[in-house]
């Protein structure tokens, strides 16, 4: 009887969880889908309640961690058109700085094939499975997945996911806001908010239990 009883604790515990754990993903899917100015209204609410300054201020257990590649905007004014650049991609050139990756890319589209490959290249194929059907050793995957990386930013800081983009109908659904916009710098992307106090720029919070 004992046992029995555990038992249902034990089971009234888990469901217990599991609606909380939902009740979460629900509340946390309708904090992303606020439009832009909400989203700002509430955090800057958040962060100017008497219990938040206290816990910043006084007893230092949230604090602000920065992001990487994120700086202050020189000016507030957002700029579209200096989030791409103007130069056209061009993969061969990107294949030419890179000659290393020319016959391992062979290599990888003969073991997956022209269609597979294509996919891959556009972010709809697991890398893991990749390399695992390729045999790729720890170097090939180091190198194939370097270049990944340089063919997103190409793509990025080109225009080409711009471009695709606009070329589509999204969805009903769909609600983008210009928060911020890109700049290349050397080989880096630099990420410029587009108002100077901006939850970018503080960073995400951590709190210490």
């Amino acid at each position: 009887m004992e046992m029995g009883s555990l038992k249902q604790t034990f089971r009234e515990k888990t469901a217990q969880t599991l609606r909380q754990k939902q009740i979460g993903r629900m509340k946390l899917g309708q904090l992303f889908s606020l439009p832009e100015s909400e989203f700002r209204k509430l955090i800057r609410d958040l962060e100017n309640t008497s219990l938040f300054k206290e816990l910043t201020d006084k007893w230092k257990v949230v604090c602000y961690r920065k992001f990487k590649g994120v700086r202050i905007p020189s000016s507030i004014e957002f700029r579209e058109d200096g989030m791409f650049s103007s130069d056209n991609f061009d993969l061969e050139e990107l294949l030419h700085q890179n000659p290393k990756t020319v016959p391992l890319l062979q290599k990888i589209g003969q073991s997956i094939g022209k269609n597979r490959f294509n996919e891959l290249l556009y972010g709809n194929l697991n890398i893991s499975e990749i390399e695992r059907q390729c045999q790729l050793t720890p170097e090939e995957s180091r190198i194939f997945k370097d270049l990944l990386n340089r063919f997103e930013l190409e793509k990025l800081t080109s225009g080409a996911l711009a471009s695709s983009y606009n070329e589509s109908s999204p969805s009903p659904t769909t609600r983008n806001f210009k928060i911020a916009s890109i700049k290349r710098e050397e080989d880096r992307l630099i990420i410029y908010p587009h108002t100077k106090e901006d939850y970018l720029i503080k960073g995400k919070y951590s709190i210490d239990y």
